[in-house]
């Protein structure tokens, strides 16, 4: 068994045009599983009722806060490169957000997770 390298990443690539080369590239990298536990601990709430509550729209965001390390090919309105910023990382579009969770559930192997918690909330 070999510990989790945080530091390791992959890039992968979201193909707007099919085999473009000015597509937008993503560095990710693995996550701690001290910064898994923290999104789930985020994402999850007790409601008044006395159940876990699945706050699933926090969840995307916090993926990619975590593991999201550089971008190529992300442009502002003007079509100028922007850096990999927490703030820009904020604005990258909806769709970006939930490719890019869905990625890093593959990288971290947590597919299933999310639906397994969903299903017992």
């Amino acid at each position: 068994m070999k510990l989790v390298n945080t530091k390791e990443t992959i890039d992968v690539t979201y193909e707007i045009v099919n085999g473009a080369p000015d597509n937008p590239k993503f560095s990710l990298r693995k996550m701690s599983y001290a910064e898994v536990s923290q999104i789930l601990d985020e994402t999850s709430v007790i409601n008044d009722q006395n159940e876990i509550v699945y706050k699933a729209g926090t969840v995307a965001g916090l993926k990619v806060k975590y593991s999201l390390v550089s971008w190529k090919n992300v442009t502002d309105a003007n079509d100028k490169e922007i850096p990999c910023t927490p703030e820009n990382k904020d604005k990258l579009p909806v769709e970006i957000i939930t490719w890019l969770a869905k990625k890093i559930d593959t990288l971290n192997m947590l597919e299933g997770v999310s639906e397994t918690q969903r299903k017992n909330s």
